[in-house]
């Protein structure tokens, strides 16, 4: 059964993680993959599931943004989260890249349609599934359903199980079934 938020936001974190660790160990789940990108949230799933049989692949993504768009990274909090055994992966997002870069130029990419289209379902869904292809096309996931957690803005609020695929198969992405999300209201 999904877990509504009432509203998004990093006040769900907590709630959304716990949800997503649960349903991970209740089916035999082995991957949860988070967003994070300070790395305060990965630190805390990966806290949370030191002592399972739950890996944690926490995905952080690439620098070089405009200043406005500076992530707040925390080497510190990263290390943290590797000391509890999570892996962590920085890469380009699915469906910013290249995409930017054209856009700058044309004012118009494909990638911009294909993540406008998923945030249809919310924000926290369209990172789910880009951080399940970024973390596959790293070679830390395998072809089997993972439990991919994000957010909206900042903390997590979404967490759904997903079958993943590599980017270049990316339209073969299946979302199985959201665990929690904020509602649409």
């Amino acid at each position: 059964m999904t877990t509504y938020h009432l509203i998004p936001g990093s006040e769900n974190t907590q709630r959304t993680l716990t949800l997503a660790r649960e349903c991970a160990l209740s089916r035999g789940i082995r991957h949860l993959v988070v967003a994070s990108t300070s790395g305060r949230t990965g630190k805390l799933l990966a806290e949370m599931c030191q002592s399972d049989q739950v890996k944690v692949v926490i995905v952080t993504h690439n620098r070089g943004f405009q200043e406005s768009e500076k992530p707040d990274f925390d080497s510190k909090m990263l290390a943290d989260a590797e000391h509890y055994g999570a892996k962590i992966h920085t890469g380009t997002m699915v469906t910013r890249g290249l995409g930017r870069a054209i856009r700058k130029k044309t004012g118009y990419s494909h990638e911009d349609l294909i993540a406008h289209t998923l945030r249809i379902l919310g924000e926290g869904t369209k990172v789910c599934v880009e951080i399940a292809a970024m973390a596959f096309d790293a070679g830390l996931i395998d072809e089997v359903d993972i439990i991919a957690i994000a957010g909206t803005h900042s903390g997590a609020d979404t967490a759904c199980i997903i079958s993943p695929k590599p980017s270049n198969l990316f339209f073969d992405i299946r979302i199985k079934e959201f665990i929690a999300k904020p509602g649409q209201f």
